[in-house]
């Protein structure tokens, strides 16, 4: 909404409210599109995060696939998903039926 007021009575006739109309429709496009704008940047970090998330799991899945003694990977696990997870210590377990076995602590 836009209010153009004067202490003057009848001083704006019917091409200064239709210029006012245009400005004010000019104005809630342009808050419009900052709005819009704002909202695609935010979407834009979310899908750029995501796209970390999802590059930091595949680097995982290559090391993993690549080293066949498992004591091996464990520190790079631990590296690659200090990038999505920080931490101090990580500890891998397996489960083997009902007995819990960890398998190693990376710190």
């Amino acid at each position: 909404m836009l209010l153009a007021g004067s202490r003057e009575p009848h001083v704006y006739d019917a091409k200064d409210v239709a210029f006012l109309s245009l400005v004010a429709n000019q104005v809630a496009l342009a808050i419009e599109n900052a709005e819009s704008y704002e909202a695609l940047q935010h979407s834009l970090a979310l899908e750029r995060d995501r796209m970390r998330n999802v590059e930091a799991c595949d680097e995982l899945l290559r090391a993993l696939s690549t080293v066949l003694d498992i004591r091996q990977v464990f520190p790079q696990i631990s590296q690659i998903a200090a990038t999505v997870l920080p931490h101090d210590l990580l500890t891998f377990a397996f489960l083997n039926g009902r007995r819990g076995r960890r398998a190693s602590n990376v710190g």
